[in-house]
């Protein structure tokens, strides 16, 4: 419930539009900072802390118990925070509270298929972004507010500056980006890569380190940014490169929203929106680099109309619009279905 946090702020974003839609919200969060909201909506804190896992659970727990405590809920939507669902199941069950779960990941975790089991129903970005077993599950898209990312359009008299912005860790093979903008680099000394995100704090931000301490002349670090400022941020640049090959990544539907060529071994993303070299992605350097040559060697106007069409695929799959269609209309058949019971 930050909405300066690059990772999760758009949560932000999604409570004011269910608020919209409701008498009455309820949160809770392991963090806010107090943001203003809309007076329907009530924010509680249970803070989370890997460190002191104990405690977070009893906070946790205390903090849900009061909450219960308060009125006689009609639904319950768990966010990307799948840990506290798990805890929370048992008391929904008990009390016979209608449970929607989001899972937006690659790898299944033992807690989130547990949930997916117990909840009502279950909801993720893409098919490839729920390898859970639990069923029934409905697919909304990611939820892009395209007022924020309002689409630019470009002539691309330089193809020299890539940008990748999102968490730097070893997940994100952020690694195989600098490898990819050397070999470029080599052949093109004009061509720089800036890395936006949060470094990571394990053995891996050292190997992340000497690599951009050898490639500084044409690599940059800038540190992180807050969301808010992620378009202002991608307008700056040519081609957005990405080599996560876990779920469809926000960052990457953020770039073409706006209008940035996306390069990426994300398979969900080739799965919907296409490559650019037309070759089967081997999840390597080697396409990283056909993909990069053929933006390269393409006409402006074939790029542009590119763009233009994976624009709208963004807007009739992912928007935050048709997110907020597709959940409203799965809560509305809960709600009747629990109506029809009593």
């Amino acid at each position: 419930m930050n909405p300066a946090n690059s990772i999760f702020g758009h949560q932000f974003e999604i409570v004011i539009k269910i608020s919209e839609s409701f008498e009455s919200v309820t949160i809770i969060t392991t963090e806010y900072l107090g943001n203003e909201l809309p007076e329907n909506v009530k924010v509680y804190l249970a803070p989370w802390k890997s460190s002191s896992k104990i405690l977070s659970v009893v906070k946790f727990y205390l903090t849900l118990i009061l909450v219960l405590m308060k009125k006689r809920y009609d639904l319950v939507f768990s966010h990307m925070v799948d840990t506290q669902a798990f805890l929370a199941v048992p008391f929904l069950k008990i009390l016979r509270i209608p449970h929607i779960f989001w899972y937006a990941h690659a790898n299944p975790a033992k807690r989130a298929n547990l949930v997916s089991h117990l909840s009502n129903f279950n909801i993720s970005s893409t098919k490839g972004s729920f390898p859970l077993s639990g069923r029934p599950v409905k697919f909304l898209g990611q939820s892009i507010n395209l007022q924020n990312y309002k689409y630019h359009a470009k002539l691309f008299n330089s193809r020299n500056h890539l940008v990748h912005i999102g968490r730097l860790d070893s997940s994100k093979n952020i690694l195989l980006l600098i490898e990819l903008a050397s070999k470029v680099h080599k052949e093109n000394e004009n061509v720089r890569l800036d890395l936006w995100g949060r470094l990571p704090v394990n053995e891996y931000l050292e190997k992340l380190k000497w690599e951009l301490e050898k490639s500084k002349s044409f690599i940059k670090y800038n540190g992180q940014t807050s969301r808010e400022n992620i378009p202002n941020v991608l307008v700056k640049y040519n081609i957005f490169v990405h080599a996560f090959y876990g779920s469809l990544d926000k960052s990457i539907l953020e770039a073409t929203a706006i209008g940035l060529p996306v390069v990426t071994l994300n398979q969900e993303y080739i799965n919907e929106f296409g490559c650019w070299s037309k070759l089967e992605n081997t999840g390597d350097l080697a396409f990283l680099i056909a993909e990069i040559n053929s933006l390269l060697q393409s006409p402006d106007f074939e790029i542009d109309m590119e763009l233009k069409r994976r624009r709208e695929i963004v807007e009739n799959k992912h928007s935050l619009d048709n997110w907020m269609s597709g959940f409203l209309s799965l809560c509305n058949t809960l709600l009747n279905e629990e109506k029809s019971t009593k």
